[in-house]
């Protein structure tokens, strides 16, 4: 039983040591989307839940900037931005989020 247990472990690190000798030709991003498929066949749902959550959270920040936006006075002065122009700027990033959050899923 033993050696059957060292057996297998031998062969389970020798196919560790081929799919490394695999994988190191393919380049940095092909390293990378292995890793991901087996994080997505692992963490799938946890993964998905995470970006459905961001996506929620980015559309409330974009709300309230976009309402902070219409609230605030044009003649509102700060340095080195206008605030109006801050809010614009933090309402466009995160529709850009909410996008890129949605187109992912």
């Amino acid at each position: 039983a033993a050696a059957a247990a060292a057996a297998a472990a031998a062969a389970g690190a020798g196919s560790q040591q081929q799919v490394h000798e695999v994988v190191a030709p393919l380049g940095f991003f092909a390293s990378r989307k292995a890793a991901l498929k087996e994080n997505i066949a692992t963490n799938g749902r946890r993964i998905v839940g995470t970006q459905a959550w961001l996506a929620i959270i980015s559309t409330f920040l974009a709300f309230f900037c976009w309402t902070a936006y219409s609230s605030s006075a044009s003649e509102c002065a700060s340095s080195p931005l206008g605030l109006k122009s801050w809010f614009l700027g933090l309402f466009v990033m995160h529709c850009v989020f909410v996008v890129f959050f949605f187109f992912t899923m």
